[in-house]
């Protein structure tokens, strides 16, 4: 008995000792801890953003304003249960494998008709409602899936090209030569080895099999769609009822949840310049347990054996199988690539796809919020408005969630996850929910209930994350840029009494619990649909955004997100405020309030009224060419080919400056949030930027470029005559490499007025294809990647410079450099380039040989540093003179004359005609281009422009460049434009 009572005496004073000591622990050690998660839970952070600069012209015109903006936010932690109701409140949790059991019963029970699967309807009324938390699985597969490609070419021996003649690797550098490869058996090896395959559906499924160790099933959707058929038939549903008369569910419906679709952008070929030309998949996975499950429920549904249902199954499945197209690249894993890579020809470089948003990768864990035991909550509601939705009864959906969910606390919920688990008060979101609804249509902006809880459950998204200034203490928008007057009625709709005097009033509870109304700051454009390729656009910044804590902004701040907007982010964002607000009996108290520093403006050398006027002449080239007497009926039928793609670009010939980059057609920078999908599918490409984009051939326009390189090297002189007899060889009766301008004898000059391709052509061959590529590299030809010609356009696309290196790689067909691409890169019908590109060209001859890097805002340091060409003085006066004459009567653009204000000033130009495609003119009619500069006797800006399909640039381009100098000499006279203010 003794020994029994000193058990008990130890066991208690254990059991005292541990409480005074776990007790000593929280009240002395962590007391002053836990003091300040209470204070903190009381605070309520708010960034202050910040006005941003705005973004002027050189004469201080806003292209890009800032205006006020308000939004609708909400405020979570004043939606919350607290207290003992939170703690007792029951949660139902679904993962993957119980929600797929849940769509497996409800399957059988309804009939379901949406264009969605079952699931996928299901899932949605979940992820739209603001009582549903969304978690991740603890035990997510590797989510970081990809694919690597390998050219056909690269395998052939030797570094020889296949059959299909298709360019070898993108990846190889311009100017390296074809690979020789580590040797021919090692290729052989590779060839025919099981790492590579045709198919790139198969290449995905040894990847995950390697990344997941599951062996799932990869087919397309024909594929499936045609299996799913092949069951019908199997099973004779298109015959069979029920027992209560409807008929059965087709195999298509009952499969479609547990298959579930993605699509796989993947390269399937190389363009000849070296792009990657993607294609996209749409397929569908089978996982092992999804398959089981799938076969289950489709055996229950037809009254069939599972293992019958299996082996139907299995043979739909492989009398459906489809083989790939061939195409010029083999695929693999990339976890198999470290075992490729050592097998490819030296120097070939393995292409990597990425493959993201595989279903399957990351499991989804739905949480959904329970009723309280005294009466209804949102697990009722939410099962009201499913039901609504799939034609089933309230009660049977409950049932099936209480049935297959597994049901948890809010602490569980905390402990398996470790964030917050909010507890949504069911009466404090209706009156929010149905409040804001119903006022926002009264006041003029239609909106439902259903809209107002997405809404909701799309913020409650970001909450749960717990990001820095996206907690639920803070006002997180749901509703964007509301009207001014709608957020002055809307204002206040939270208040209530204190909590200590709430007692003491009838209906004091706010109208709208958590609403904050918030006032932001936006962007306006006084120039609708100007500039918008390189302004760019800007975004809230966020805790997910990667460097946003290096740059030292703070979450709910403005960045630029590309453009002008992202390259002088720092200048033009300023700094954000912050207020502290704590929470107290008697109401909101501020504890600090520190304001937001301005943005500074950011001033560009672009004139908008030059810009403007460019823009509209681009739009309207073909009227403007009738006005003038240069239209032609053959320009007439090519434009409908080129869809009104143009582009021009006025530069300060001497520091570079931008006063006008335009490009046609247009967006608006709004539309690109609205209208994303139609601009996409525009023919005229409105997207892109045809100012910048190197996409095109120059034409003769590059002629001046060949005859600055031969001055320099002085392989010529431009009084040397040459012979032209209007052809460069002869085979048979076969005349070789025709000329345009009438056979004769022309020097320099009278080469560049008649646009003798003769002449350039043989001076091109004297210097050789090495010195001429070297040479248009200078100027920006073929800079890929960030090697962009201009310092700050980010719409600025590379273009192509083949020469004897890289011609193998850009023609596989033909690998060897002949003398026939001498002549064509000489006469500008091998490289491509842009308006951007090929300003530089006018702008060295105007300057007195100086290579410009155009930019729109002026560094702070001044102009960039310009690079000297050698040439003589007496040399590029020359090329000046030919240039003069091309306006001069008898000259390719003699029309271009000024007028008005500008009568008088001389301009100097070249005019191009760039072949494309075939030489068929209805299908491929000739690109019109024409650079030059003015005034031709002390110049002060250079020009560029290009017309797609404009057949030639003495018609079409002349009166767009008439139009515009003519404006500019108008307004700054002959002296030219001053530095921007």
């Amino acid at each position: 008995m003794n020994d029994r009572l000193w058990f008990l005496a130890t066991a208690l004073a254990g059991i005292f000792l541990l409480f005074t000591g776990r007790l000593f622990h929280l009240q002395v050690i962590n007391g002053s801890h836990y003091a300040q998660l209470v204070e903190q839970s009381r605070l309520v952070s708010e960034v202050i953003v910040p006005r941003r600069g705005r973004i002027v012209d050189r004469n201080g015109a806003a292209i890009a304003d800032t205006r006020p903006i308000y939004n609708l936010g909400i405020t979570f932690a004043e939606l919350e249960s607290r207290g003992r109701g939170r703690r007792e409140l029951p949660f139902w949790r679904l993962d993957e494998r119980r929600l797929d059991a849940l769509v497996a019963d409800l399957t059988g029970r309804v009939r379901w008709t949406g264009t969605m699967s079952l699931k996928d309807a299901m899932v949605r009324e979940l992820l739209t409602h603001p009582g549903v938390a969304v978690r991740s699985g603890k035990d997510s597969l590797d989510a970081h899936l990809g694919l690597v490609a390998v050219p056909r070419v690269a395998l052939a021996p030797r570094g020889r090209a296949t059959a299909q003649g298709e360019p070898i690797d993108a990846g190889r550098g311009e100017g390296d030569p074809v690979a020789a490869g580590p040797g021919d058996s090692d290729i052989a090896a590779l060839a025919e080895s099981d790492l590579l395959s045709e198919d790139p559906r198969e290449a995905l499924v040894r990847e995950i099999s390697a990344r997941w160790s599951k062996d799932v099933i990869i087919i397309g959707e024909s594929e499936f769609d045609a299996a799913c058929a092949r069951l019908d038939q199997d099973f004779n549903l298109g015959e069979r009822d029920q027992p209560d008369g409807d008929p059965l569910e087709r195999s298509a419906n009952v499969l479609d949840p547990f298959t579930p679709s993605f699509v796989l952008r993947v390269p399937v070929g190389i363009e000849p310049g070296g792009e990657m030309r993607f294609g996209e998949l749409p397929l569908r996975i089978l996982v092992p347990e999804r398959r089981s499950q799938a076969e289950a429920t489709l055996a229950r549904v037809l009254g069939e054996s599972q293992p019958l249902v299996h082996e139907r199954f299995e043979r739909a499945l492989a009398s459906v199988k489809e083989h790939p197209t061939p195409n010029t690249l083999y695929y693999a894993p990339s976890a198999q690539a470290e075992d490729i890579a050592p097998l490819m020809p030296e120097g070939q470089v393995l292409c990597e796809i990425p493959v993201p948003d595989v279903p399957g990768a990351r499991e989804r864990i739905l949480i959904i919020q329970g009723d309280p035991a005294d009466g209804e909550g949102l697990c009722t509601k939410l099962s009201r408005r499913i039901a609504a939705d799939l034609g089933a009864e309230p009660d049977l959906i409950q049932a099936l969630i209480y049935k297959h969910a597994e049901r948890i606390r809010a602490i569980t919920c905390e402990r398996d996850y470790r964030i917050h688990q909010m507890a949504i008060d069911p009466e404090r979101l209706d009156r929010l929910a149905n409040g804001l609804a119903s006022q926002l249509t009264a006041l003029g902006k239609p909106t439902t209930r259903l809209e107002v809880d997405a809404a909701l459950a799309k913020v409650r998204r970001a909450a749960d994350k717990e990001w820095s200034g996206q907690t639920r203490y803070d006002a997180l928008t749901i509703i964007p840029e509301i009207p001014h007057a709608l957020a002055v009625r809307l204002w206040g709709g939270n208040s209530e009494p204190p909590s200590d005097l709430i007692k003491d009033y009838d209906d004091a509870k706010a109208d709208l619990p958590g609403l904050v109304v918030q006032v932001d700051v936006g962007r306006s454009y006084p120039f609708p649909g100007s500039c918008s390729h390189y302004l760019g656009t800007i975004g809230r910044a966020d805790a997910e955004r990667e460097g946003d804590d290096r740059a030292g902004l703070l979450p709910g701040s403005l960045a630029g997100v590309n453009g002008l907007e992202k390259i002088y982010d720092t200048q033009l964002r300023g700094v954000a405020g912050n207020r502290l607000r704590v929470r107290t009996p008697d109401g909101i108290r501020v504890l600090r309030d520190e304001p937001a520093t301005e943005g500074s403006d950011l001033v560009t050398e672009l004139d908008m009224e030059l810009q403007t006027l460019a823009e509209d002449s681009l739009e309207h080239y073909y009227e403007l060419a009738q006005a003038l007497g240069t239209a032609t009926e053959r320009m007439d039928k090519a434009r409908q080919v080129g869809h009104g793609q143009a582009g021009f670009c006025l530069i300060d010939c001497h520091t570079g400056g931008l006063l006008a980059l335009a490009s046609a057609p247009g967006f608006k920078i709004e539309d690109l949030r609205t209208h994303y999908a139609e601009l996409l599918k525009d023919p005229g490409r409105p997207l892109n930027d045809h100012a910048s984009e190197c996409d095109q051939p120059p034409g003769s326009s590059f002629k001046i470029l060949t005859a600055l390189a031969c001055l320099e090297n002085e392989v010529i002189k431009p009084t040397e005559e040459i012979v032209s007899q209007g052809y460069m060889a002869r085979k048979g009766d076969k005349l070789i490499f025709r000329d345009h301008a009438p056979p004769g004898t022309y020097d320099l000059p009278h080469a560049i007025q008649e646009s003798s391709n003769i002449y350039f052509a043989t001076i091109g061959a004297r210097l050789g294809p090495t010195k001429l590529i070297e040479y248009a590299s200078r100027f920006g030809f073929g800079k890929r990647g960030r090697e962009h010609v201009a310092l700050d356009v980010w719409s600025e696309r590379g273009g192509l410079l083949p020469g004897p290196k890289n011609i193998a790689a850009m023609r596989p067909r033909e690998p060897h450099w002949v003398p026939h691409d001498t002549w064509r890169t000489a006469i500008g019908q091998f490289a491509t380039g842009s308006p951007l590109v090929c300003v530089t060209i006018a702008a060295a001859v105007a300057n007195g040989g100086h290579v410009v890097r155009p930019f729109l805002v002026r560094p702070s340091g001044g102009p960039p540093e310009v690079r000297d060409l050698h040439i003589r003085k007496e040399y590029l006066e020359q090329i000046r003179h030919g240039m003069e004459m091309v306006t001069e009567p008898g000259g390719t653009a003699r029309l271009l004359v000024l007028e008005n204000e500008a009568k008088g000033i001389k301009v100097a130009a070249k005019t191009g005609t760039a072949e494309w495609g075939d030489t068929n003119q209805t299908t491929h009619p000739d690109h019109a281009w024409m650079i030059g500069y003015a005034p031709a006797d002390n110049p002060t800006v250079a020009f560029a422009c290009y017309i797609r399909c404009g057949t030639f640039g003495g018609q079409a381009c002349t009166p767009v460049v008439k139009k515009v100098l003519e404006m500019y000499f108008k307004k700054y006279g002959h002296e030219g434009h001053a530095a921007a203010r």
